[in-house]
């Protein structure tokens, strides 16, 4: 009733809930286009329920090294037997996902090999330089100088015609993290998040700062205008 137009499954792993399918076909049904962020472990094993979808990121953050030291033995090739399989689904948009980490930083070129055997694209971001919801350093942030030459690579190779998701406005705009002006957010306004426990908060990303509603309480709409008083 409030013409949503999109609903992004993400987690955590969203292919680990038992009743997604009911949600993808429901979302779908009222014209809303459905978009997942994955591992891609499960794809495979669940593609026809995945059928429906618009669109499908898998996060992989670098060569075959890099990623199996991040996320586990037998993960990188988990992901391209995702990719290859999500492929196959003629109406879904498919594209990779990279945290540039100071564990993965380097491999960035690596990953577009990746994407270019594949005809996907990569999208681009850096590991927060705070742990989520809160003012603790994240361990894994980049070096700031590191990084800021990585996204300079990056804006070159992307004008080169690279295969990278990230427009080059926002690329430059992300050379300067986490530095610069901030920009305005949209939670609350364009979107938000609703948790797993009917929690509707502004983004899930601001920790014990988070204001949030019942959905179950209030009813959606309610507790989505809430956030706005």
């Amino acid at each position: 009733s409030m013409r949503t137009e999109r609903v992004i499954f993400t987690g955590g792993e969203p292919l680990i809930r038992k009743d997604l399918s009911q949600l993808i076909r429901r979302a779908t049904s009222l014209k809303m286009k459905v978009h997942i962020n994955s591992n891609g472990t499960l794809v495979p094993k669940l593609l026809e329920e995945l059928r429906p979808i618009s669109a499908l990121t898998i996060s992989l953050d670098g060569d075959r090294n890099v990623h199996d030291r991040i996320r586990g033995a037998g993960a990188f090739d988990a992901a391209l037997v995702a990719l290859r399989a999500a492929k196959t689904l003629p109406s879904v948009k498919v594209r990779l996902t990279a945290v540039i980490s100071s564990d993965s930083i380097g491999a960035e070129d690596a990953l577009l090999d990746v994407a270019r055997r594949e005809g996907v694209d990569v999208f681009f971001q850096p590991a927060e330089h705070r742990l989520l919801g809160s003012d603790e350093p994240n361990p894994i942030a980049p070096p700031i100088a590191r990084y800021r030459e990585t996204i300079d690579h990056l804006i070159a190779e992307k004008e080169g015609g690279a295969p990278i998701a990230n427009s080059l406005s926002a690329l430059r705009f992300l050379q300067k993290w986490p530095d610069g002006p901030a920009l305005p957010c949209a939670g609350s306004k364009l979107f938000c998040r609703l948790d797993y426990d009917g929690r509707v908060m502004i983004c899930g990303r601001m920790g014990e700062y988070e204001e949030s509603y019942s959905a179950l309480d209030l009813g959606f709409r309610e507790a989505f205008m809430k956030l706005n008083e």
